[in-house]
């Protein structure tokens, strides 16, 4: 946010006195995969995960094209309850996203290269 943003405007911080947390995951796929399958794979995932916010919906973006393949980013809310364990629900997230890669035949991409 500009500084003058800051100044002159009332801003709101989504965060500040609620539960509710922004979360990302991370995926590098094979360049060869159709990023649409991969972005739908990804929300189906998401859709099935019942600890997640409805609102803001989660959001899938291809970030950036790395050396080895394609990577997107899924973000999307929680509220963090007493109940909820955020690495239970990222973990579960991967599990579930991996399952939907493997149904829709998309690869995982190789570890990039290591520079000697």
């Amino acid at each position: 946010i500009p500084n003058s943003v800051l100044m002159e405007e009332n801003v709101k911080n989504v965060t500040f006195r609620t539960r509710r947390h922004r979360q990302s995951l991370a995926v590098v796929v094979d360049g060869d995969s159709d990023p649409r399958a991969v972005a739908d794979a990804m929300r189906a995932a998401a859709s099935r995960h019942g600890q997640l916010a409805d609102d803001p919906e989660p959001v899938v973006l291809l970030e950036d094209f790395a050396d080895n393949g394609l990577r997107f980013a899924l973000h999307y809310w929680i509220d963090l309850v007493p109940a909820v364990d955020r690495r239970r629900i990222a973990s579960d997230l991967r599990l579930m996203v991996l399952n939907e890669f493997e149904q829709a035949g998309i690869r995982m991409a190789p570890p990039p290269p290591r520079l000697a």
